[in-house]
C-alpha cells in the first residue's frame, strides 16, 4: 500500500492454527543492502537510500543475508537477499515500511509498532519528522471495499 506518496506499506497476513515458521524474503539487484547495527532494519542503497524497518508485534523477526540466486533475463545472478522469519503458534501478520531516507540519523527516528486483535492489524508509525499514522489493515477477503484505514495518531 503506497501511503501519501512517502511510505510503502508491504502487510501479508497468513491465517493457521498451528506451530509454523513464517519467511518474508526480499530479493534486491544491482543495490548494495546491509543491515544497520543490532536491528531488524536494512539499508538500501541504489543511489537513493532507503530503510525496510520490519514493524513488530508479540512475534519477533530473525534476520538472515545471504547471496542467492535471481533469475533475471534468462540468466542467473547472484544477488542480496534478505530472510526475515517468524516463529509462531497460530496466525501471523507480516508487515514492513519502506520509506526514503537522507541520513542514518533519520533512520533512529523512526518508529513502528503494531497490535493485533481478531479483526485487523494496527499499525502506528512516527517518521523522523514526527508526523503520526496509525494504519489498520483488516482481517476481511480480497475485494471487501474498505480493507484499509488510514488516520493521524495523537
Amino acid at each position: 500500500i503506497l501511503i501519501l506518496d512517502k511510505y510503502l506499506l508491504i502487510h501479508d497476513f497468513f491465517e493457521c492454527n498451528e506451530q509454523h515458521i513464517y519467511e518474508t524474503i526480499f530479493r534486491f539487484a544491482n543495490t548494495e543492502v546491509r543491515s544497520l547495527e543490532s536491528t531488524n532494519k536494512l539499508l538500501i542503497d541504489s543511489g537513493d537510500m532507503l530503510v525496510l524497518i520490519p514493524v513488530l508485534g508479540n512475534s519477533p523477526n530473525k534476520l538472515t543475508m545471504e547471496e542467492s540466486y535471481f533469475g533475471s533475463h534468462a540468466r542467473n545472478i547472484k544477488t542480496p537477499t534478505s530472510v526475515y522469519q517468524i516463529s509462531k503458534n497460530g496466525s501471523v501478520h507480516s508487515s514492513f515500511l519502506l520509506k526514503a531516507v537522507n541520513t542514518n540519523e533519520d533512520i533512529e527516528k523512526i518508529k513502528a509498532t503494531q497490535n493485533i486483535d481478531d479483526m485487523s492489524c494496527n499499525i502506528k508509525l512516527e517518521d523522523e519528522f514526527g508526523k503520526k499514522l496509525s494504519m489498520t489493515v483488516l482481517n476481511g477477503k480480497i475485494g471487501e471495499e474498505q480493507i484499509f484505514l488510514l488516520s493521524d495518531w495523537k
